[in-house]
């Protein structure tokens, strides 16, 4: 369990890092920083989560929860940015829901790849 968990960890670290930096400038932004502690912060929490999730992955609910943390932790990263720049305007509303609705799709391949491993890899 323990390799399941480094490997989904490194995919996720290194691939929501290679999206962040393919949507920067070149060089990043001095702001970037702020996006390497939120993807941090979550690969810790998924880390932490997978645990939870490995013994219950065959219950409905697992599903759920697991959609609805990952729109959660979305959800409040990018509505904590938005309040951190102080700019609310209603193209930053459209971010937030796009940002929400692409962190419940993640939640749910998280799940899907999981529930796949748990069922066909020994």
């Amino acid at each position: 369990m323990k390799k399941i968990k480094i490997s989904e960890t490194a995919v996720f670290i290194i691939g929501s890092l290679g999206i962040a930096l393919l949507g920067a400038d070149f060089p990043p932004p001095l702001g970037f920083w702020k996006i390497i502690v939120v993807i941090s912060l979550v690969a810790l929490i998924q880390w932490y989560y997978l645990d939870w999730l490995l013994e219950r992955i065959n219950s409905k609910k697992s599903l759920l929860m697991t959609v609805g943390i990952y729109a959660l932790l979305g959800g409040m990263s990018t509505a904590t940015m938005i309040a951190a720049s102080g700019q609310l305007k209603k193209e930053t509303v459209i971010w937030l829901g796009l940002i929400i609705l692409g962190t419940a799709a993640y939640g749910l391949l998280f799940w899907l790849v999981n529930w796949l491993i748990r069922h066909f890899v020994k």
